[in-house]
């Protein structure tokens, strides 16, 4: 509490000043609690004011994290909204449900939920109360949009990780503090703790969270030179807009394979959409005899802690009408689609991403758009659906570090790869269209690579990369120099990571087998370089998944 400021006033008298703000009892039935909102001199702070009160010199930018903007919504809920209830159960006679306050914005159509955080103890189902509210309200009103104000005095290290809840749930809502006159301040007032919308905001998640549904359709021979493309487009942005209302996280890929005529006069069309799922262990309680076990695993099941956004999405997606489609099936996890996408051979038709995995890798694609000029000029001369515009940042959020002893060869071995990859892919492109998933993402890994790790080098090669028709193309004897430098970069670190990044590049590049590395491996060992087994295991599994 600031300096002197008063004793903080009991929970019932500070919702009743809440009530008066809002319109409670006013003849025009609306008030404006926005007039209670304070704003501290933080850079994130200023910049959701600006945003809410419509400055021209300040604004909430783009890269920062979908909570925030989100919370610009809420706070300009409260500028001017009716006064709906307060203390009145909306939920059922044997299910009470009574938020503080409810105040509806008569521009976005949304309720406001304003709760006054009660105890510590209260807060640990706070979040869960909440959704409960909103749940309730969006029934009776047939699908409102609901948002959240949470206020309290203190905010307390339990409290902070009941709304963290709520933020990484992807729910609308602001942190406020409540606070008394003070010497600076004749009137109460409500300040944004605009922190707590971003320090519990992390990008990665387990790779498990993100799960794959694919659904196929059935299309005219020549569906790629007719207005069928222009159909397909605007299906997938409808489909986005309903994943953006459902407040859902992921991407759509659309793809299909150039050489698959089944009857010589259709081709399959897929359309991938991964949802980040929440997924949390399930609470099983404690039973009393084997009947409540039993009753309990009767109506209970793991498929419950998923949701089933992605198949609610495919049941309105609708590309032509009496179009033939199969129903949408599980694919799995990201790592096997993308495992499908490099063994079928798949052309990408186009790549879109919502939600905060949407934001994030837009962000990414602003950051970065000259930071791979070595090989790139501008990532913006590409088109979306290429992987050297999401590849590198869909993976970066689900990359999980494995520790091992060996970390630094395989490590080694893993940059080969990802160069060597290239050269083998440049040997086919004649075979092969700009949108090959396995040319387009050869591309996005040596570009990464290379200008993250030899390019800043003083002495480092120029490429003379050339971007044309959403290609990269480097010559044969252009690429043979940059590996010849690369190694010798790696061997700075030693015998055993130039072996191993070596052994990575011939892999990639087909030069390579399994054979040849365990032969490779047992001459080096008896020249004093150990090759880790652990390194042949990787090679293994590189060579069964590409």
């Amino acid at each position: 509490m600031e300096e002197g400021c008063l004793q903080v006033r009991p929970e019932k008298e500070i919702q009743r000043w809440l009530e008066a703000l809002a319109g409670k009892g006013s003849l025009i039935g609306s008030g404006s609690p926005y007039e209670a909102i304070r704003y501290d001199e933080s850079q994130l702070s200023q910049e959701i004011k600006g945003t809410v009160e419509h400055s021209v010199e300040q604004k909430v930018g783009r890269d920062r994290p979908r909570a925030v903007h989100e919370a610009c919504r809420v706070l300009s809920s409260l500028i001017e909204p009716r006064f709906y209830s307060a203390d009145e159960n909306i939920g059922t006679p044997s299910d009470v449900l009574r938020p503080d306050i409810i105040l509806e914005d008569e521009i976005s159509g949304a309720f406001v939920i304003i709760e006054i955080k009660r105890s510590r103890k209260a807060a640990r189902e706070y979040a869960t109360e909440l959704l409960a509210y909103a749940k309730a309200l969006s029934s009776k009103h047939h699908g409102a949009q609901v948002f959240f104000v949470v206020i309290s005095t203190s905010w307390s290290t339990l409290e902070r990780h009941a709304f963290a809840k709520l933020v990484d749930w992807g729910v609308p809502c602001i942190a406020l503090e409540y606070r008394e006159e003070c010497a600076t301040e004749n009137y109460q007032t409500l300040w944004v703790r605009s922190e707590l919308l971003v320090e519990d905001d992390v990008v990665s998640f387990p790779p498990e969270a993100l799960r794959v549904e694919t659904k196929v359709f059935w299309l005219p021979e020549t569906w790629f030179s007719t207005n069928v493309v222009n159909v397909i487009t605007h299906a997938i942005s409808g489909l986005l807009r309903e994943a953006e209302k459902t407040r859902a996280s992921g991407f759509v890929i659309t793809w299909w394979h150039p050489t698959e005529k089944p009857d010589q006069s259709q081709t399959r069309l897929y359309v991938s959409i991964a949802v980040r799922n929440s997924i949390r262990k399930q609470e099983i309680p404690a039973f009393e005899s084997e009947d409540e076990a039993f009753e309990f695993a009767l109506f209970n099941s793991v498929s419950e802690l998923y949701d089933d956004t992605a198949t609610r999405l495919f049941l309105e997606l609708e590309i032509l009408k009496d179009l033939q489609c199969y129903s949408s099936e599980c694919e799995g996890l990201w790592k096997d689609l993308k495992k499908r996408l490099h063994k079928d051979g798949a052309n990408i038709f186009s790549f879109d991403a919502f939600g905060g995995i949407g934001d994030y890798i837009s962000d990414w694609r602003q950051r970065n758009r000259f930071a791979l000029s070595s090989v790139v000029p501008d990532l913006m001369y590409l088109a979306t659906w290429h992987p050297l515009t999401w590849l590198t940042p869909l993976e970066s959020m689900t990359k999980v570090e494995i520790e091992s002893d060996n970390e630094s060869a395989v490590n080694a071995f893993r940059l080969g790869t990802e160069l060597g990859a290239l050269m083998d892919k440049s040997k086919k492109q004649a075979k092969m269209t700009a949108r090959n998933f396995s040319w387009g993402s050869a591309q996005a890994n040596f570009t990464q690579v290379w200008s993250n790790k030899f390019a800043q080098e003083t002495d480092a090669p120029n490429l003379f990369a050339e971007m044309g028709f959403n290609q990269l193309r480097v010559s044969v004897k252009v690429m043979e120099a940059a590996f010849q430098y690369a190694c010798g970069q790696m061997a700075l670190s030693g015998a055993e990571s130039e072996c191993c990044f070596v052994f990575g590049l011939k892999i990639a590049a087909g030069t390579g087998r399994i054979d040849f590395l365990e032969r490779r491996s047992s001459e080096l060992a008896m020249a004093g370089v150990y090759v880790p087994e652990e390194v042949i295991n990787v090679a293994r599994r590189y060579i069964t998944s590409t």
